[in-house]
């Protein structure tokens, strides 16, 4: 089982058509393939978990990156949070031996028979080799040994890593770590049935550079643009090798499903949900937040925005959000990494205000209002 974060034919196919990636195009010219529906939400915690799990996000409870919401933060998710089973305690239940590497949201490690290195999520100890992300918990020494300080995952730098290749030399160093790491493993362990690997770097990287790889997007042709798509195009030979060695490692008979969790695209347009709820009278705010309801201080706030560094205006919003009036707010949306509107229920949330008698009624209201919802342009 190989999975690509965020791999796309949006990307994939402009890869292929340049020559690039050819072991993978080769396995999927000969086998069937597709483009899937990725889960509600199309996003990398519920889309992971399905996949190692086989059911939706309603039966296996992950949503998003963070437990919790903004009325209740709960910290990061964590693999014995997930109420479903996954696939390797059916192959255990069959005997079979399976091999775990890098699939995220599976931290801490979990005991398998065979081995497990867990990915995205887990907690990397301020740069140094982190603690308990392998079974048996012996393995993680013998990876440093082989490979020197195991980085799980590459940090991104959003506000500037999208202006130079300087991305795409940490993906490839931490590749090339990932890569002798996955030697030693299928050298020591050759035995397991089932070899279940992820590789991050995709999604990692287009979120820097996927406005240069799609003709779509009006970065495509602009002069920086050729320089980072042919770095880009490197990597994914890089990321082609990886991939040759795992279906060395297959063999002619053997079976292999690739995947992903979430596809990318351009991002035109972006929906207030939160004030959207409060147009609706089920969300209030006080103090910073109130104030930033006008319409004419939103134009002016859309004015500063061009000009202020993005640190200072995410502390900004940050306080905008944390201003909601919750003895006055029936639902409020959570930020990105929890996903979702909640419904502020009485005994449930901290300061709940909605009896439960009354919960259907608003999220109903909520799903009908959201049918009715179009966009001003068209």
């Amino acid at each position: 089982m190989l999975g690509l974060d965020g791999a796309t034919y949006n990307v994939l196919t402009p890869a292929f058509e340049a020559g690039h990636m050819p072991r993978l195009k080769s396995l999927l010219d000969r086998g069937a393939q597709g483009v899937l529906t990725s889960t509600v939400p199309p996003y990398t915690p519920p889309g992971w978990t399905s996949i190692f799990t086989g059911v939706n996000p309603g039966r296996h409870g992950i949503f998003g990156f963070t437990l919790g919401h903004a009325q209740d933060p709960r910290g990061l998710v964590r693999l014995d949070r997930v109420r479903a089973p996954a696939i390797w305690n059916a192959a255990a239940a069959q005997g079979a031996r399976m091999g775990l590497f890098n699939i995220p949201m599976t931290y801490p490690a979990p005991p398998v028979d065979g081995w497990a290195v867990s990915g995205m999520l887990t907690p990397e100890g301020g740069g140094d080799t982190p603690e308990n992300f392998t079974w048996p918990a012996e393995l993680s020494a013998r990876l440093a040994r082989t490979v020197g300080r195991y980085e799980i995952d590459v940090e991104v730098n959003y506000d500037e890593d999208w202006k130079s290749t300087a991305i795409l030399d940490r993906l490839s160093a931490n590749l090339e770590r990932k890569r002798r790491a996955l030697h030693l493993l299928l050298e020591e362990s050759s035995d397991v049935a089932i070899l279940f690997a992820v590789l991050e770097a995709p999604d990692r990287l287009m979120h820097c550079h996927y406005k240069y790889i799609d003709p779509r997007c009006e970065h495509f042709s602009q002069p920086a643009a050729e320089p980072i798509r042919a770095r880009v195009w490197d990597f994914f030979d890089e990321m082609d090798a990886v991939v040759a060695d795992l279906l060395s490692w297959a063999g002619p008979d053997g079976f292999v499903v690739s995947m992903s969790d979430h596809g990318f695209g351009p991002k035109d347009k972006v929906v207030n949900v939160n004030l959207l709820l409060r147009q609706w009278g089920l969300l209030s705010v006080g103090g910073v937040g109130a104030v930033g309801s006008s319409s004419g201080l939103r134009r002016a706030a859309r004015r500063v925005k061009s000009v202020v560094p993005r640190t200072v205006w995410r502390r900004a919003k940050g306080a905008a959000h944390a201003a909601v009036d919750w003895s006055r707010t029936q639902a409020f949306s959570a930020p990105n990494p929890q996903q979702g509107i909640y419904v502020n229920v009485q005994g449930r949330e901290p300061h709940g205000i909605v009896a439960a008698a009354d919960v259907e009624r608003v999220r109903d209201e909520i799903t009908e209002r959201f049918h009715e919802l179009t966009d001003p342009a068209d």
